[in-house]
């Protein structure tokens, strides 16, 4: 493929990510859910995750006069700086100090509101690392601990957040606990297999005891992986493309994804092929830049070479627009990735250190989108051309 052939692919792919993303991002999906399904009264807004601003930029369209209160807590550099409203910022993946000061002003919030005020709750992946009242006698380093042991660990997020619900005062419906509004209304994006509410930000207000308090809940799914693949799938369609959706199938290591996806693509038809999900990574001691989207990339981009697939480029990206500690949210590659970026040797080698995006960054195939306003997992959409 010449390099204008492959500028024009990189570009195809990128736009269905974007154009898949702005489905997703917070403030539409709010709106338009508030829209659909209007909330009544004065109303109180929790909003929490990392499109936490996008969020309650929505509930603010939707709700105009009727928001009388609300406290918004976000990762750093992801809040709305024009708010009128308090924000509070804090760490992810790793919870500091400033999380802790966010599980205060949390209560403190929820202990305010007026029994007759509805509360609205917004929350979006990332609220584990961001808001957090740890159990009694669980220590700062105790609890940080834990967190780089369960990102390193490769498991799931469902069990990883099973575990960090054990260590919490809020996680696992115990926020419910502070909670004096008689109503409750939960929207949330998901960043989960299965859309499982629970795990969602760890589920601070999801309990099956929540009618013995006497609180009358509801949640709603917002924006979702599968939304996204299927927004993708249509627009790519509408547009003249051959499209297959391979559905949910991204729950696995990295290593293991890379030949199986490389197969896959081996035998496909023509066309843009999708699938969703969220990877995991196994993390060395001292892990170099770039997270599980690079990894997987850059183990994709080696598999292409190695097989000979040069009709085919792949985008592999973190909807919230950041791949692990690197501000990347992911690459586009294709099977000279590894030509441009050092050779087969060193792209194993930083495959081992967990160090995908420096040789990414090397091979010039980083993909940056800065904060997306969203988070719903994670993206693979690959261009395979005819022969």
């Amino acid at each position: 493929m010449d390099n204008m052939a492959l500028s024009q692919q990189k570009q195809l792919l990128s736009g269905f990510f974007y154009h898949g993303l702005q489905q997703a991002h917070g403030c539409e999906a709010v709106y338009r859910h508030l829209q659909q399904n209007p909330v009544k009264g004065d109303i109180a807004v929790v909003s929490v995750g990392k499109a936490a601003s996008a969020m309650m930029q929505g509930a603010e369209k939707a709700l105009g006069s009727q928001l009388k209160t609300a406290l918004v807590i976000t990762r750093y550099g992801y809040a709305d700086k024009l708010s009128k409203w308090p924000v509070i910022e804090s760490a992810h993946p790793v919870p500091d100090e400033s999380s802790l000061y966010a599980g205060k002003q949390l209560i403190e919030f929820l202990v305010k509101i007026p029994e007759d005020r509805h509360l609205l709750v917004l929350l979006s992946g990332g609220s584990s690392s961001l808001v957090e009242v740890p159990a009694q006698g669980v220590t700062l380093d105790a609890l940080q601990a834990l967190n780089r042991q369960l990102l390193a660990s490769g498991l799931p997020i469902s069990e990883m957040n099973r575990q960090r619900q054990a260590v919490s005062r809020i996680k696992g419906g115990k926020a419910l606990a502070f909670v004096k509004s008689r109503r409750l209304t939960q929207l949330l994006i998901s960043d989960v297999e299965a859309d499982q509410l629970q795990t969602i930000g760890s589920g601070p207000f999801v309990s099956s005891s929540s009618k013995e308090c006497g609180i009358e809940v509801h949640h709603h799914i917002v924006a979702s992986n599968p939304l996204v693949c299927e927004t993708i799938t249509r627009h790519a369609t509408a547009a003249g493309h051959e499209v297959h959706y391979h559905g949910q199938q991204l729950y696995d290591d990295v290593h293991a994804l890379a030949p199986r996806l490389a197969q896959e693509l081996d035998m496909a038809a023509p066309g843009i092929h999708i699938w969703g999900g969220e990877p995991t990574i196994c993390l060395p001691e001292t892990p170099g830049q770039g997270g599980r989207c690079q990894s997987l990339a850059l183990a994709l981009a080696q598999e292409l070479h190695l097989s000979g697939q040069h009709n085919v480029v792949v985008l592999v990206a973190a909807t919230d627009g950041m791949d692990g500690q690197s501000p990347d949210a992911g690459a586009v590659v294709d099977s000279e990735t590894i030509r441009r970026g050092g050779g087969l040797e060193y792209a194993r080698q930083c495959l081992e250190q967990a160090n995908a995006g420096v040789f990414l960054a090397a091979s010039a195939d980083l993909l940056s989108t800065g904060p997306t306003g969203t988070n719903v997992m994670d993206l693979v959409i690959a261009c395979k051309l005819s022969i």
